[in-house]
């Protein structure tokens, strides 16, 4: 009897959902989206955030429970809902799968309805292995729906299949954004040279630096305006070498964000801005710097943030406080003669004291530098901007 009682009860908020979808507005939507998704507390914050804009213009799907008690059987639900409605369908512009198994991707086959030319942003979080990224790429991305897709973040354990992803992205010519999290390694070059004419922002998050990374620049051809690096591990001094390289070969880069997790790294930027004459945002994390990067500052600056923390090496042999954790005279000096700098930002790295650096304000206070600065007290969070928008 009780399993009577379910199976009624699920028949009958099926007929509900289908009931709501045809006559569908911002209310109803919002209702079948948060019901499909169980409204835990991260798949609500994923919902309030689709729902910035217009459901009309904005629809995200929220990642599945792991519950395959509770979160299969609606996302099925979900899935029976999109198939009947091509008007819901057409509302869904945005994006964003969670795929663990192949068994999974059966509660996205409405996927395969999706009007042409639909979608804009994708994001595939988390896939774990080879098979479930072939049959993403089979599914998603060589489907007319994704045929102007302008944004893809990619987040995964391993990223083994390559030639898959060549393929299913060598017949888009819209895609503004490349997001890569998480990548274990590369065993060839990820993507061959000139493949993306139309690549403006390129964002990698990996335990360690990757081989490839020069080709993987290369391969963005000169429309690459922004490239964001996050590392769990500090590089060898193969790994700055391939990065060197690689910045060395887009001097037309306007934005770099350049963070690593793990302490006290090689400071490697001395010199290697010189030869980013367009660069005019640059994020920097602690110690990748030393006062000789002060005095060969990109011309074209306009907002340089960067971190600190106790400084070996040169800092340790310092006896001001201030020294010892950043460079305040030769930055005095360089950001001073930086005529388009408007504003500068000098945070703590995580674990590290806040240092007041009155010097700095003494200059700041007294009007000798034209940019505006900016000391918080704490190690800023992620940045939010680094793969979500």
């Amino acid at each position: 009897m009780s399993t009577l009682r379910t199976t009624a009860a699920t028949l009958l908020s099926c007929i509900f959902l289908l009931l709501a979808a045809q006559t569908c507005d911002e209310d109803t939507l919002r209702l079948i989206f948060e019901y499909c998704s169980d409204s835990t507390v991260a798949s609500a914050g994923r919902v309030c955030r689709g729902w910035a804009t217009p459901a009309q213009r904005e629809l995200f799907s929220v990642l599945p429970s792991n519950s395959p008690l509770r979160g299969a059987p609606r996302w099925k639900q979900l899935a029976m809902v999109l198939n009947s409605s091509p008007r819901l369908r057409s509302y869904i512009r945005r994006l964003q799968i969670s795929p663990f198994n192949i068994e999974d991707l059966e509660s996205y086959d409405w996927i395969r309805c999706l009007p042409p030319h639909g979608i804009t942003s994708l994001e595939a979080v988390a896939f774990p292995n080879e098979l479930v990224h072939t049959a993403l790429g089979n599914l998603l991305l060589a489907s007319p729906a994704f045929s102007t897709l302008r944004r893809l973040v990619i987040c995964a354990m391993t990223l083994s299949d390559t030639p898959g992803l060549e393929a299913s992205l060598s017949n888009n010519s819209s895609l503004e954004y490349l997001g890569l999290i998480f990548i274990g390694g590369f065993t060839r070059p990820p993507l061959s040279p000139s493949r993306f004419q139309t690549l403006s922002r390129l964002s990698i998050k990996a335990r360690d630096m990757i081989p490839d990374i020069p080709n993987l620049i290369r391969a963005c051809s000169a429309s690459l305006r922004r490239f964001d690096l996050a590392l769990t591990h500090r590089p060898d001094s193969g790994g700055y070498a391939w990065l060197s390289e690689a910045l060395q070969n887009a001097p037309h880069l306007s934005h770099i964000h350049l963070d690593w997790a793990e302490p006290h790294p090689t400071p490697f930027l001395d010199g290697v801005v010189l030869l980013l004459p367009n660069l005019r945002h640059l994020h920097a994390g602690a110690c990748l710097y030393t006062s000789a990067f002060f005095s060969d500052l990109p011309p074209a600056l306009e907002t340089l943030h960067l971190r600190y923390d106790r400084i070996q090496g040169e800092g340790s042999r310092c006896s001001g406080v201030e020294e010892a954790y950043f460079p305040v005279a030769a930055a005095a000096v360089g950001l001073s003669a930086l005529l388009t700098l408007r504003s500068f930002t000098l945070a703590p790295e995580k674990g590290c004291p806040y240092i007041h650096f009155p010097g700095l304000a003494r200059a700041a206070a007294n009007g000798e530098f034209r940019f505006h600065l900016a000391t918080p007290q704490r190690a800023p969070n992620e940045n939010p901007d680094l793969f979500w928008e």
